[in-house]
């Protein structure tokens, strides 16, 4: 038998949703009884297969009950909770990945499990009292999810500062905490930062852009970033350009072991990254060294890229061109906007920046340097790059304009105003050809000239359709609009208020 090491809150392990088990041999057995060693060793009632760094489904418990004439000891591969009773009791609870922390968790108090024996034959166990909660406690390893998971934000926030403190003295072995400065400003940093803050990472600071005019009354308002760091407690850094002795003195001053950089929106100068000893890591929304640049997320929906994902790299003077770390790929879903995608890679990231983290943590990253022959780029998305070029194909148009949605929205102009366009639906030239032979009204208008439509012409206008407009093979639909000066709205309001009519043409 062998001991295994238990690893600490802050191993991405302990955040995976654990592999199914399929093979059942005398290795799995051996494994079993290693891991019921390993918790004895560690004076624990459970233990599960993540805590020990495998991303495997297997749960024991050992425990006695007082009403019980023998000891409860079970293992369970591959257990899943089939019924729960709906009466459930408050308890404390504490962890052997998380050693010095208990709180109160609401469970439960009677459960039924299922799964197998360690020798692959069919296992079900109903439970009661500790025992459901020790069976809950390990189920919850399995899928990813930690005891102060179900607390409540507040009690989870003051856990996290004394876990910190603990580590920070090293009451509890392992490594000393990193100390991590962070840099972000938008929405995509946020998930960073509190997934950083949530994993009991040590931040020691946040770097982010000053607080800008905003809204109709041009009102100074905060980033994203600041506002979360201000909620948090940590120390906020707002300089105009992040250069200069003074500000390095104030990084120093911090006295970071390493940068994390997640969209602040300035380069930063290889004097600043090379401040922390550990260096300087950056989130980058791509698989680089594909799309390096400022707008990696609109360029892979407008050129229909299938995959994107996250890397997690090393921070060099030249553009996103340093080692990369950590990548984790992601599919772009059908029809989904910039936006949506924003939002997902921006989890993603997080996921990724905490996997990252434990690697480098552990000495355990393989940092491989680019293919810069390689190298795709995505440069800034201004107006003009927004504005929508009819010749080019359906399906190249619609992508276009989901790359754009929400900021800055493709947009063309239709009687000389520009009007943003969103929502797009691809038509093939034979349901274009189909339409137009219609001669389809739009609420009473005139009906469509017969014959060609040449790209940018508006071919139907209806509650049904949205405005359809032909582009250099097929055209597109689009179900909302913001015409100039207007809020976003549906498409059939728009046509309602007579704001097109067939025969006009988008340039």
């Amino acid at each position: 038998m062998a001991l295994h090491e238990i690893v600490l809150m802050g191993d991405p392990v302990l955040r995976e949703n654990a592999e199914e088990v399929t093979v059942f041999d005398e290795e799995l057995e051996a494994l079993v009884r290693d891991m019921f060693e390993t918790m004895y060793h560690a004076d624990g009632i459970g233990l599960a297969a993540p805590q020990i760094g495998l991303s495997k489904r297997i749960i024991v418990v050992d425990l006695r009950v007082p009403e019980e004439e023998e000891p409860i000891r079970i293992a369970v591969v591959n257990p899943e909770v089939t019924w729960e009773s709906k009466e459930a009791e408050k308890e404390s609870e504490g962890c052997l990945s998380i050693p010095g922390l208990e709180e109160v968790v609401k469970r439960p108090i009677s459960v039924r499990v299922e799964g197998r024996d360690p020798r692959g034959n069919a296992l079900e166990v109903e439970a009661d009292g500790l025992f459901a909660r020790a069976l809950q406690h390990e189920i919850d390893h399995v899928n990813g999810i930690l005891f102060l998971d179900r607390v409540s934000p507040l009690k989870r926030k003051m856990l996290l500062k004394k876990w910190k403190k603990l580590r920070a003295e090293d009451e509890y072995g392992g490594e000393r905490l990193v100390r991590i400065l962070f840099w972000g400003t938008p929405d995509f940093a946020v998930p960073s930062l509190r997934a950083l803050d949530d994993e009991g990472f040590e931040i020691v600071g946040v770097v982010t852009q000053p607080d800008r005019p905003a809204g109709r009354g041009r009102k100074l308002t905060p980033s994203p970033v600041k506002e979360v760091a201000l909620q948090a407690g940590f120390p906020v850094l707002t300089p105009d350009r992040p250069r200069g002795d003074d500000f390095a003195d104030s990084i120093r001053a911090l006295e970071p072991d390493i940068s994390v950089v997640v969209a602040y929106g300035h380069i930063l100068r290889p004097e600043i990254l090379e401040i922390p000893p550990m260096g300087s890591i950056n989130v980058h929304a791509s698989l680089l060294p594909e799309l390096r640049g400022a707008a990696p997320i609109n360029w892979a929906i407008a050129r229909r890229h299938e995959v994107t994902g996250v890397t997690i790299m090393r921070m060099a003077e030249a553009m996103d061109a340093g080692a990369i770390i950590h990548r984790v790929e992601e599919p772009i879903l059908p029809d989904e906007t910039a936006g949506e995608l924003t939002l997902r890679l921006s989890e993603l990231g997080a996921q990724a920046l905490v996997e990252g983290l434990a690697l480098l943590a552990a000495g355990a990253a393989e940092e491989v340097g680019q293919e810069h022959d390689a190298a795709t780029f995505a440069p800034k998305i201004d107006r003009e790059t927004a504005r929508v070029d009819w010749v080019r194909a359906a399906a190249d148009v619609a992508a276009h304009v989901r790359a754009m949605d929400p900021v800055p929205g493709a947009w063309s102009r239709l009687d000389d105003a520009p009007v943003k366009l969103f929502r797009p639906a691809v038509w093939t030239a034979e349901e274009l050809e189909s339409l137009r032979a219609q001669g389809l009204p739009t609420n009473g208008g005139p009906k469509v000239a017969r014959g060609d439509s040449p790209p940018g012409m508006v071919v139907a206008a209806t509650a049904d359709d949205g405005v359809v407009v032909a582009t250099g093979e097929g055209g597109v639909s689009f179900a909302e609009v913001q015409p100039p000066g207007k809020r976003r709205m549906d498409a059939a309001d728009w046509i309602n208020g007579r704001g097109v009519d067939p025969g006009q043409r988008f340039d």
